[in-house]
C-alpha cells in the first residue's frame, strides 16, 4: 500500500471537492465526478489494507446511504459496498437539495441505484482520519 498519510491527504482533498460541488461552492461537475471516483478508489485501497469498513461498522458509523436492489427493495449502503457502486456505476446524479449523489447502475437487474449521503460520508472520512 502507498503511504497511509498520503492516502489520507488525498481522501480529504477528494472529499472536499465532492462536498464543495454538491454544496454549490464549485461548478465543475467533471472534477466532482473524478473526485468521487478517486475517493471510492482510495477508500477501497485503504479498506483492503486496513479493514477500515469493518472497523467502522463495528463502531456503528459505516452506513453511508442506501441501495435499491434489482427487485426494488431498499437496503443500507455501507462503505465497502459504496466503493463498488462508485466503481461500477454508469453515471452520477448530484442531488444538491439532499446533499447526496446517486450512482446509477450498469446492471439494473442486480442493483438499480445507490444514493450516497455526503454528510454521512464526510463523517466516515473524518472517522478514518482519526483511526
Amino acid at each position: 500500500m502507498h503511504n497511509k498519510n498520503e492516502i489520507i491527504r488525498l481522501l480529504e482533498s477528494s472529499a472536499g471537492t465532492v462536498l464543495d460541488f454538491c454544496a454549490g461552492k464549485a461548478s465543475d461537475e467533471i472534477a466532482a465526478d473524478r473526485a468521487l471516483s478517486e475517493l471510492g478508489g482510495l477508500l477501497r485501497k485503504l479498506d483492503d489494507a486496513e479493514a477500515v469498513a469493518e472497523i467502522l461498522r463495528q463502531q456503528g458509523i459505516g452506513e453511508v446511504g442506501s441501495v435499491i436492489q434489482g427487485d426494488g427493495s431498499r437496503e443500507p449502503l455501507y462503505l465497502r459496498d459504496m466503493t463498488n457502486k462508485i466503481a461500477h456505476g454508469s453515471k452520477f446524479n448530484w442531488l444538491a437539495e439532499t446533499q447526496s449523489v446517486e450512482c446509477v447502475s450498469r446492471e439494473p437487474m442486480r442493483w438499480q441505484s445507490a444514493t450516497i449521503d455526503l454528510v454521512r460520508l464526510k463523517g466516515v472520512v473524518a472517522a478514518i482520519v482519526g483511526l
